[in-house]
Parts: C-alpha cells; structure tokens; sequence
C-alpha cells in the first residue's frame, strides 16, 4: 500500500535584507525529515501544506518548499501542492481531501507541533502514523520557550473547541 505524507512545512519570513521569503531553521529540520524518508522510501508522496500568511499574492510556504526538496532529490511529480491553509487546523482540513482512500498517511512535523496536531486529526476520527522530525534526524527534542508556550496554550484551546476555530483565531492574533 502507498503511503503518503502529509508535510506541515513549517514557519518562514521575509528576509529584509536579501528582500526574498526564506524557510525558517524550523521549516528546514521538517524539509530535511521529509527528504530523508523519501530517499529511504518510506514515502512515495508528499502533501506540501501551507499558504501564503504574507497575504493575497505572495508566495506560500508550499511553494518555498518546493525547490527545497527538489534540489536534495524529491520529484516534482511526487509532490502534492495544498497552498490555501494559513494555520494548522485549516491544513489538516485542506490536505485530507488530497489523500486517496487507498493510501496510509504519515504526518510530519517538528515534535513540539505534533502534539497539536495529533489532536487536530484525533478530532476528526483519523489515525495516522505521527512522525517527529527530530527523530527521523536523530536530533533532540528542544523547542524554545516561546514555541513551547504557543503550542501550550493552542492545545489547550482545542480540548475547549474541538474543530479548532478558535484556535485559527488565535493564530491569527498572535500574527499581528
């Protein structure tokens, strides 16, 4: 049976001074993970998810990633674009649909992300293979404070809001 990935690729920014979006160093350990699983062929599609958080126009995380992986020996044709969601919740929505029924799904993220992201898919009845990006690299679990109190506080808003509306509010504060 095939199985997909369903890649939450990860923050990026705008660079000031090269004037161009870059991947964050987060969005790179997620990209490197993917890759890696790829080249072992554990993998044989990956769902990009991601839209453009910089506004109508722009170019989305999903699109940022593609070169990435292209250039470390990913396919294009093995690549599944999803670049409408702007937070979590919204990607899970966006990228299932994308998923055949025949295929199983593996979801990857940093470990941190993962714990909310696991109870975004539990919400819905779905059971994939969950996969810490950290672990596929062998690298150690350790989120900065910041990310770990954002994802504290968006975790517990998805036990209150199971659908993650409010969750998608709050992200869209904490952007401002």
């Amino acid at each position: 049976m095939e199985k997909v990935l369903i890649l939450h690729s990860g923050p990026y920014y705008f660079d000031k001074n090269s004037k161009k979006f870059e991947l964050s160093e987060l969005a790179k350990l997620r990209l490197r993970a993917c890759v890696s699983l790829y080249k072992k062929k554990t993998i044989s599609k990956i769902i990009l998810t991601g839209g453009s958080v910089f506004g109508k126009g722009k170019l989305s995380v999903s699109a940022l990633s593609i070169p990435f992986l292209t250039s470390r020996g990913v396919l294009k044709k093995d690549l599944v674009v999803e670049d409408k969601a702007l937070d979590t919740t919204s990607e899970v929505e966006l990228s299932l649909p994308k998923v055949l029924k025949s295929q199983k799904i593996a979801v990857l993220s940093d470990a941190e992300h993962l714990k909310r992201v696991r109870i975004l898919y539990r919400n819905r009845g779905i059971k994939p293979e969950f996969l810490a990006a950290e672990d596929i690299l062998g690298r150690s679990h350790s989120s900065s404070f910041p990310l770990k109190v954002r994802e504290a506080i968006l975790r517990i808003l998805l036990m209150v809001d199971r659908k993650g509306l409010l969750v998608k509010k709050a992200v869209s504060l904490l952007r401002k």
